[in-house]
């Protein structure tokens, strides 16, 4: 099973100024969280259930959240439904599928 990785806007950013050696290692390791998002170097965070972290060149870590969702068929796709066009844009660079109520 795979999972798929969303990234938020801030860690984007945040991933970019890291320096090159400790950018590697989390773009390598994001990538291998969708393959096992639970790697025996992960720690889950006391009192906070499916929140894990994992240290990076020891003084970085990354801390993410696992959800486990059972694909069900037959559903519709979600689709972002706003009028203001800034908050359609940012939901397009986010991957979302949008619709502008003004323009049917």
């Amino acid at each position: 099973m795979s999972y798929q990785i969303e990234i938020s806007p801030l860690a984007r950013q945040e991933i970019r100024v890291l320096p090159a050696y400790v950018r590697a290692q989390a773009l390598q390791l994001i990538d291998e969280l969708g393959r096992n998002p639970r790697p025996e170097r992960a720690k889950e965070l006391q009192d906070r259930q499916s929140i894990y972290r994992i240290w990076l060149a020891g003084r970085w870590r990354i801390v993410y959240a696992v959800g486990d969702v059972l694909a069900v068929a037959d559903l519709p796709a979600l689709i972002f439904v706003s009028a203001d066009e800034g908050l359609l844009a940012a939901a397009i660079a986010e991957g979302l599928e949008v619709e502008n109520p003004n323009r049917r």
